[in-house]
């Protein structure tokens, strides 16, 4: 069976309200390469932009790279960076930055021809464009065998990406019956209805119109805003925010939205039927970010004060306890809990910024990336009781390297890990890097004290505790967010979409 993962990725686009001379040089994509650098925290392996200038010969162009956005730009370069940002200014951009950890990758040439934004040449620019998006094709294997039946599609890539462009591509050719330009209404209607899984996808064509769309039933975060100077869709607000767009809306579950000098905005789905991945507010968003209503910071902060009331050490805390953060997502968390716990707080765990995030590596890599992934500040809890607060324990790896490497740096008199996370116990076919149950350290535990006890034996940890299911959806709704509007497939096995179902069975139908 052929189930991708780690879709987790960052998409943005820009259009400009006035003519190129008004905005720095570059045009949109200046502001595509401020907007690309807020969304660095959803892909730090390969990234890449299109740009779309009436006055040139390939109205769109632009190229890919595999590193950061800064490598993407050449901003070490004075040189290097001012051309680029000459060659390829426009009025229009469409950028994304990946994770590479879908498909078999093997060098850098595999990773550039599964980087993002797609390219779809055409000779005719009504049907030509460009494609990025984030998320994952739950029913990638149907969808394959779909368009290799009808239409010969050979796919050169494992990537889903390539399959949803020439979907969109045949789709472009129903509907265009000699017109001077598809309807994307019709085009995004036919394909949604081929699709099930996470998406949000944002799509420039050879005119320069953007097509933004999130798809049914909302999984993966996507929204939009304008200023008098300027339309951007991306994935997080923090990215409208750093162009100075400060106005922004969330997309509803199969909202359409084209731009082309104005907006225009149709609904292709059921606005409230909304399942946004749970996980985006707990680990993958910007802190700065807002999504769907809900500050990414709010939540953090309050999950810290949840953590606090559950607290199995509640009552027993002296001053010889201190609470560290595992860096970065847990920091609001863990702040707030050392608060409402009264004890002490220490940042003494210091993240590379180049380790980037393990949990969602290849195996091979993550474990390389797990031995450079943090520094140790010393003198500050020697031989203290320390409690060790991350985000998540998803395969283990980490916690028991973190748990093992604090040992060695302060030889603690207690160490007690608490992940501010329920048990992850199925597979995400909807976009996260949990693909399988051998994957998850909690599968298979029906009881979550046993959990917390094996693990602790096997961390060589004093204890370990996880944030509960039922204190974690009594938080969202105590902040607004209804339970309802949740997707925590990968913490309950309730799947909101017919072939993550499916996924499901199969799987389990192979233990």
């Amino acid at each position: 069976m052929h189930i991708l993962i780690g879709h987790e990725c960052g998409v943005a686009a820009v259009a400009l309200k006035k003519p190129m001379e008004y905005y720095p040089k570059g045009g949109a994509i200046y502001f595509l390469y401020l907007m690309l650098n807020e969304l660095q925290n959803r892909g730090q392996e390969t990234c890449g932009f299109f740009s779309f200038n009436p006055n040139r010969t390939r109205t769109l162009d632009g190229f890919k790279t595999v590193g950061l956005v800064n490598d993407l730009f050449r901003v070490k370069n004075p040189e290097d960076r001012d051309r680029i940002l000459f060659e390829y200014a426009g009025i229009r951009a469409e950028g994304h930055v990946r994770y590479a950890t879908s498909g078999h990758s093997k060098g850098e040439k595999d990773w550039l021809d599964e980087a993002q934004p797609f390219y779809r040449r055409d000779g005719n620019p009504h049907k030509r464009f460009v494609l990025g998006w984030n998320g994952n094709i739950a029913n990638y294997r149907e969808l394959k065998c779909y368009l290799e039946e009808r239409y010969g599609v050979v796919p050169e890539t494992s990537v889903d990406t390539e399959l949803l462009m020439y979907l969109i591509t045949y789709n472009i050719e129903e509907f265009y019956n000699g017109n001077r330009e598809p309807n994307f209404l019709d085009v995004l209607k036919r394909t949604q209805e081929k699709i099930d899984g996470g998406m949000s996808l944002v799509l420039m064509n050879g005119l320069g119109h953007i097509v933004a769309y999130r798809g049914v039933p909302g999984i993966m975060p996507l929204c939009y805003g304008e200023n008098e100077n300027l339309f951007a869709v991306a994935s997080e607000t923090s990215a409208l925010a750093r162009i100075g767009i400060k106005d922004y809306k969330f997309f509803k579950p199969g909202q359409l939205i084209l731009y082309n000098d104005s907006l225009k905005s149709v609904q292709l789905g059921d606005p409230n039927n909304l399942r946004a991945c749970f996980f985006q507010h707990l680990y993958f968003a910007k802190i700065v970010s807002v999504l769907d209503g809900l500050g990414v910071n709010e939540f953090r902060e309050a999950i810290g004060d949840k953590m606090a009331e559950i607290e199995p050490l509640r009552g027993k805390l002296d001053d010889r306890y201190v609470l560290v953060p595992v860096p970065d997502t847990s920091i609001p968390a863990a702040r707030r809990m050392a608060s409402r716990l009264g004890i002490g707080y220490e940042e003494v765990l210091i993240k590379n910024p180049q380790a980037g995030r393990t949990f969602i590596e290849k195996d091979n890599m993550r474990k390389e990336r797990m031995q450079i992934k943090f520094s140790y500040t010393p003198g500050k809890v020697e031989g203290r009781k320390i409690i060790l607060v991350d985000d998540s324990i998803v395969r283990g790896n980490t916690a028991q390297m973190i748990v093992s490497e604090v040992r060695k740096a302060f030889d603690p008199e207690e160490i007690h890990l608490r992940s501010t996370c329920p048990p992850i116990v199925s597979p995400c076919f909807y976009g996260v890097d949990f693909p399988t149950f051998n994957e998850l350290i909690a599968h298979g535990y029906n009881d979550k004290r046993v959990l917390e006890e094996e693990l602790a034996r096997r961390f060589e940890a004093n204890s370990v505790s996880y944030m509960t299911i039922d204190g974690l959806l009594e938080l969202f709704d105590s902040l607004g967010f209804s339970r309802d509007n949740l997707c925590t497939a990968c913490i309950t096995g309730n799947y909101p979409t017919d072939y993550g179902k499916i996924r499901l069975e199969e799987l389990v139908s192979k233990l």
